[in-house]
Order: C-alpha cells, then sequence, then structure tokens
C-alpha cells in the first residue's frame, strides 16, 4: 500500500517565523526609539505606540499566520486521505466485479454441462424399432438419425405425393413429426433449451459454449436438425438461435432433399460461410 504520510507536504513554519521575527524587531525598534526620547517624550510615545501593545498585536498576528498554515497543511492531508480512499474503494469495487463474473461463470458452466450431458442421455434412449425378416430390428441413439433421415426422403417424395403432399415440405415434415414425435419431440426441445440458455446468459463468448454443443452432433443431426428448424415447431423460436450461434455450419449437401430449401436460412445459421 501507498503511504500517504510521504506524500503529505511538509509543514512550512517560515511564514510564522518572519511573523514573529518582524514582531520582535519592531519590539526592539520601539524599544531604542523610546530611550533615545527624553522622559516627558517617553510618556507621550508610550501612549500612543506602547510596547506592550505592540508585542501583543504582533504575537496575535503571528497566531494568526501560524493557524493559516496548519489548516492548510491539515486541508492537504484531508485531500490526500480522500483520494488515497477513493484508490482504495475502486480496486475493491474491481476485484469485487471480476468476482462476480467469475462466480456466475462457474454456475453458468455448471448447469451447461449438465445439460450437455442430459441431452446426450436423451440422445443415448433413443430407439427405432422395425419389424425385419430376421425378427425385431433395433436402433438406438445417434445410429436413429440416418434411420430418420431415410424415412423423411420417403415421405418428402414426388412418389408419396398422393399420400403426403409430394414435395409440400411443411405438410411432409408434419407427417414425419407426428409419426416420430415420441423419440424427437424430447430430443428437439432439450436442445432449444440448451442454446436458448445459452443466449440468456450473462457470460463472455457465448459462441463457444455454442460451439461445444454443435461438436456434440452428428451429421445426420444437423440435417434433422435443418428440417427442424424450418418446421412449424422451430421456425418461430428456434430458427433465430440457429442462425444466430451457426448451429448448421456442418451440414452436408447430400442430406438436404432440395438445396433451395437453404435459402429459407440467413447465411449465418451455415457459420457465415455463404450457402
Amino acid at each position: 500500500m501507498t503511504n500517504i504520510d510521504s506524500e503529505l507536504p511538509p509543514v512550512r513554519l517560515w511564514p510564522v517565523l518572519v511573523a514573529l521575527g518582524g514582531v520582535a524587531a519592531f519590539w526592539i525598534a520601539n524599544l531604542i526609539y523610546g530611550w533615545s526620547l527624553s522622559v516627558t517624550e517617553r510618556g507621550l510615545f508610550g501612549d500612543m505606540f506602547g510596547a506592550v501593545n505592540a508585542l501583543f498585536s504582533g504575537l496575535a498576528f503571528a497566531g494568526v499566520m501560524y493557524a493559516i498554515v496548519m489548516q492548510r497543511h491539515e486541508i492537504s492531508i484531508a485531500k490526500k486521505e480522500i483520494a488515497y480512499t477513493k484508490t482504495i474503494l475502486d480496486e475493491q469495487q474491481k476485484q469485487l466485479t471480476l468476482q462476480n463474473q467469475e462466480t456466475k461463470k462457474q454456475a453458468f458452466e455448471s448447469t451447461y454441462f449438465q445439460l450437455v450431458r442430459l441431452f446426450t442421455e436423451i440422445t443415448n434412449q433413443i430407439d427405432l424399432q422395425k419389424m425385419g425378416k430376421s425378427g425385431m430390428m433395433v436402433t438406438k441413439g445417434k445410429d436413429a438419425f440416418p434411420v430418420f433421415l431415410d424415412r423423411f426422403r420417403k415421405v418428402y417424395s414426388p412418389t408419396e405425393k398422393a399420400l403426403y403432399g409430394g414435395h409440400d415440405f411443411d405438410a411432409s415434415y408434419e407427417s414425419f413429426y407426428q409419426e416420430h414425435n415420441t423419440e424427437l419431440g424430447h430430443y428437439f426441445r432439450m436442445l432449444y433449451n440448451i442454446v436458448a440458455f445459452i443466449d440468456a446468459a450473462e457470460v463472455e463468448n457465448q459462441n463457444f459454449y455454442a460451439k461445444i454443443l454443435r461438436a456434440q452432433l452428428s451429421d445426420a443431426e444437423v440435417a434433422i436438425l435443418f428440417y427442424n428448424g424450418l418446421a412449424k415447431y422451430g421456425v418461430m423460436k428456434f430458427k433465430p438461435l440457429i442462425e444466430k450461434y451457426g448451429l448448421l455450419k456442418n451440414v452436408n449437401n447430400r442430406d438436404i432433399i432440395e438445396l433451395k430449401l437453404k435459402d429459407r436460412y440467413a447465411p449465418s445459421a451455415f457459420g457465415n460461410t455463404g450457402k
């Protein structure tokens, strides 16, 4: 810490000494002059300019000068103390701000990684069952998403126009989603809530945490997210967040049935790499 006393100006006594010297000189001069007069003249001079009166008046003047000097010194000390106190308070405020930011970051990261872990568990719990020639076939976890893509291609196909509306994307995805709502409903709600949690958090570099989440998604998951963001379930709330954090950066064009669907997204959805 800075030593306040070392920064304070010294007390200057020379004005006081000058005043005392002036008083003493005036008193001596008055005394000498008085002795040079006759007895009668001394009396008259004493009545007009008594040495004692001059002495006390001079001392009073010296006292006033000394009081002024001390007052200036005390004011200087007070100013230094105020400045020093302000510096300490500013430093404490900075430390408190940093501690609050670190506390918020730790709380956010704790919740965030718990959500990511829960999202992984939800993904792993997905299972698709299909009766095959050799019996019931079960596809679980991330392996289910290529199956989802194949099934959506069959729905969003000219050959299925009579049943599902052909190339009408909204009707096709609605049919597909209703069929697989049990598996995908929980998945997309959890994914949306994680991204919304990142977006609402008071932390620096939110994109960093969005990239961590994006890295958890397989190519097939990103493709299904691409379609979900354009459907009525995601276009109002999820699509703006997809565009803001570039969650479709790793989407593969071969997984998009019609590339013109990419025009419904802003370029930022693909990581500012264009369409």
